[in-house]
């Protein structure tokens, strides 16, 4: 049987890079374009920014009318609606050297930084991985082809760089220079909390150095922005999540976790969810517990039991985005990493029923025009509106399969060890 890992290095290669080199020329021109025209999500960072250079107060920060009124000094766009959110009261200062420029140079060098993030972590992971030839090529193709990867450079978007520090957390951690992983875990929880079940994960392996450098970096960052935020900033930072939370913002069907999914298909809102298969709160939340309860507890044995570091590491980042309520099409970007983590796996195993689970899942969660899956919920209900989301529990799935033989490997060795003996 021939590796995939050796395919021919001629013709099929050069003309698999080709296509990566056009499909990131394409990339380049349309956000080019998409930067020209008002767009979300950067004027919340720039303004959040610039009213943290002024000394506003933080706490006020969460009141979304307020906010909304402050940003609409940079785009006044009438479709922009821009609101703080749920972002931690420690993501504007990531913008402060931001605020001297002007918005449009502004949004274009985030956007440019975006894009070499995006780059450097891709890179990283072909070669650490040893995704080599054709299939370099090929994986260059899908990430800068993927719509999330568009979307976050088109709207200035963070989750690239994010993905960059999940990946330099990831190289720290497979090399066990703990300590320096969980610094960079830590940096991702201060920024976003994309990254927050990577914890449970460093308290499941006891890697108490990792807990120690990720604590250590959120505290410093917490000291030194202390004159800024104050506890009011963290008080109502912590309200506004526990509302979202509860409030019926988590069942529009742009969210792609557990929270929303569930409520989407079974919790009646009239402005954000009025057409669920029925309205069954209760049921709603019994499906959210379950859920819950079953993939974390799934995940956390395939912690205990599995070594493989790769594995359990890309199994908790897809793990933060089904489980973190406010995922959307844009932190799918983070799943480049568990993709890349379960290609390295099966790489030789392409065409066994793993292989197209793993194709399947890719498909659903990165792949071009999956929302047009959506115009099946008016005659098939909600469901459709959760095709991404159903891509990242396949991921997540086919994970939770290779920790499983991961394990059985280390049992099997165990034992013909013993019989040796």
């Amino acid at each position: 049987m021939l590796s995939t890992n050796r395919l021919p290095s001629g013709l099929l290669t050069y003309t698999a890079w080709i296509l990566a080199v056009v499909t990131v020329v394409v990339l380049v021109v349309r956000v080019e374009n998409a930067l020209r025209t008002p767009l979300n999500v950067f004027p919340t960072y720039y303004t959040a920014a610039k009213l943290i250079a002024s000394g506003e107060d933080i706490a006020r920060f969460y009141d979304d009318a307020w906010f909304r009124q402050q940003a609409a000094e940079f785009e006044p766009s009438p479709h922009a609606k821009e609101i703080y959110n749920a972002n931690t009261p420690l993501m504007g200062f990531f913008f402060l050297p931001m605020a001297g420029l002007s918005y449009d140079a502004a949004r274009h060098l985030t956007s440019e930084i975006a894009f070499g993030a995006l780059l450097v972590a891709t890179l990283l992971l072909a070669v650490e991985l040893e995704v080599t030839g054709v299939w370099r090529a090929a994986a260059f193709t899908a990430v800068f082809a993927a719509p999330t990867t568009f979307l976050n450079l088109s709207h200035a978007h963070v989750y690239p760089l994010v993905l960059l520090l999940l990946v330099l957390g990831w190289l720290a951690w497979r090399r066990c220079t703990d300590t320096i992983g969980g610094a960079f875990i830590g940096l991702v929880i201060a920024f976003k909390t994309a990254g927050l079940f990577l914890v449970p994960l460093i308290v499941l392996e006891r890697r108490w150095r990792a807990l120690l450098g990720a604590m250590s970096i959120i505290g410093v960052l917490v000291l030194l922005t202390s004159p800024y935020v104050r506890p009011s900033g963290w008080a109502a930072y912590f309200h506004y999540a526990s509302a979202l939370m509860a409030g019926p913002q988590l069942s529009d069907g742009s969210y792609l976790s557990v929270i929303p999914f569930t409520r989407n298909l079974f919790s009646y809102n009239a402005i954000s969810n009025p057409d669920p298969y029925f309205d069954a709160p209760l049921l709603a939340l019994s499906l959210q517990a379950v859920l819950f309860i079953v993939i974390l507890g799934a995940s956390a044995r395939v912690a205990i039991l599995s070594k493989d570091r790769d594995v359990t590491f890309a199994l908790f980042i897809m793990l933060s985005l089904i489980l973190v309520p406010v995922t959307n099409r844009a932190t799918v970007c983070l799943g480049f990493l568990p993709a890349f983590v379960i290609f390295s796996c099966i790489k030789d195993r392409i065409v066994a029923p793993i292989g197209a689970w793993f194709f399947l899942g890719g498909i659903l969660s990165f792949g071009p025009g999956i929302e047009r899956v959506g115009a099946l919920a008016d005659w098939g209900g909600p469901i459709f509106l959760y095709a991404r989301f159903l891509g990242l529990l396949i991921l997540m799935g086919v994970l939770l399969a290779l920790g499983r033989e991961r394990k059985e490997v280390l049992v099997s060795k165990s034992t013909r060890d013993s019989v040796k003996a």
